[in-house]
């Protein structure tokens, strides 16, 4: 599928356009003490009346209908109304509560609709929302059948994980758990490269919280360990998903290098992503049994990119899960060599020294079996 450049230029526009849906936005501008129609006095109340309610629930309506309006530019201002009032300064507690159930309440049936575009705002509103009643709705999204709201409602995790991170929202343990698993159980299931990439940039938005970051990387580099299996049992995945995989290597790696100056490496995470790291190296060594007659060098690109990254996290992982050193055996080049000139044995050679029948992954702390990298056909 990739073995062209126009194919390569539709997976980067496709990467863009993700990037353009779910980086998190920026904060709507209040606008003074008015934001999009509702106060910002009402929003920094402690104690919302039923005529606040009545008010709250009119603002949403009316904006709501505008925001699905054919008119472009209406739906485009009523979407940053909606968005405004969580931007004011000094959002209560009950505001939230309120705001979040009566957006959820109208903008559900939008999320499940058949405008994509509209979908994707949608889920992104309720998950900046960031109550329990954005839960629901959220999941719903990413349990649907088509991509793009699928993409929206990472987006929205990403807008409630960044604030859960940054403590403007609390949630008691098992609730912050239940949108973690949420994300956790989708990633391990999730059959399109482009939306577990989304899943992941939602996941990597704990990075600055380091009690919430630890527990969710660990069980980030799990997941996609789970997906493995899978993936490089598809033949011209390992292209497809090389980008995608290369975010959970990235976030794994930027952990690692956080956690280790600060004297507080978590075990158990340095071992999961050691395993993560065998699981992304046998499907380096699986994709080499596939290869066509005349392989394009440049199509495995994101993969030899996907390798070295690999290597650099399965080398500190073993450092930090052993105290002891092992060192690189430059995995991309020979990957590179081993497409261009159809001699994989250099780099299987490498392989075999982490996941082989005494490689490093297969002894204490890590205790791997040889068949969890078995060949897949």
């Amino acid at each position: 599928m990739f073995a062209n450049a126009r194919a390569l230029s539709v997976r980067a526009a496709a990467a863009g356009l993700l990037i353009t849906i779910l980086a998190p936005s920026a904060p709507a501008q209040p606008g003074g003490p008015i934001a999009g129609g509702l106060p910002c006095a009402l929003a920094a109340k402690n104690a919302i009346t039923e005529d606040d309610k009545t008010q709250i629930r009119r603002f949403v309506e009316s904006q709501a209908a505008d925001l699905v309006s054919e008119n472009a530019e209406a739906s485009r201002i009523a979407r940053d109304r909606l968005a405004a009032p969580l931007a004011c300064p000094n959002v209560s507690v009950e505001f939230r509560l309120e705001f979040g159930q009566a957006l959820g309440q109208r903008l559900s049936p939008i999320v499940i609709g058949p405008n994509e575009r509209l979908s994707v705002i949608a889920t992104r509103l309720i998950g900046r929302a960031a109550t329990t009643a954005s839960l629901p709705v959220l999941n719903s999204a990413l349990a649907d059948a088509r991509q793009t709201i699928r993409f929206g409602a990472a987006g929205g995790y990403r807008e409630m994980v960044l604030l859960l991170a940054q403590g403007a929202v609390l949630f008691p343990e098992r609730t912050v758990d239940q949108i973690l698993d949420s994300l956790f159980s989708s990633l391990a299931k999730e059959s399109d490269p482009l939306v577990a990439e989304a899943l992941i940039l939602a996941l990597n938005e704990t990075r600055i919280s380091a009690p919430l970051r630890a527990k969710a990387m660990t069980r980030m580099v799990g997941a996609l360990s789970d997906r493995l299996p899978a993936i490089r049992a598809e033949r011209g995945a390992a292209i497809r998903w090389a980008s995608s995989l290369l975010r959970g290597i990235d976030a794994a790696r930027l952990t690692l290098f956080e956690m280790i100056p600060a004297g507080n490496v978590d075990r158990e995470f340095a071992n999961r992503a050691a395993l993560l790291s065998g699981q992304v190296f046998a499907m380096g060594r699986d994709m080499l049994t596939r290869l066509p007659k005349e392989p394009d060098p440049a199509a495995y690109a994101d993969v030899v990119r996907l390798l070295g990254a690999t290597e650099g996290l399965a080398v500190i992982s073993y450092n930090a899960a052993t105290n002891q050193r092992t060192p690189e055996r430059g995995m991309p080049a020979l990957l590179e060599t081993a497409v261009r000139q159809g001699d994989p044995r250099p780099f299987n050679d490498a392989v075999q020294a982490w996941i082989g029948p005494n490689g490093l992954l297969l002894k204490p702390p890590f205790n791997a079996k040889a068949t969890d990298f078995a060949p897949v056909n």
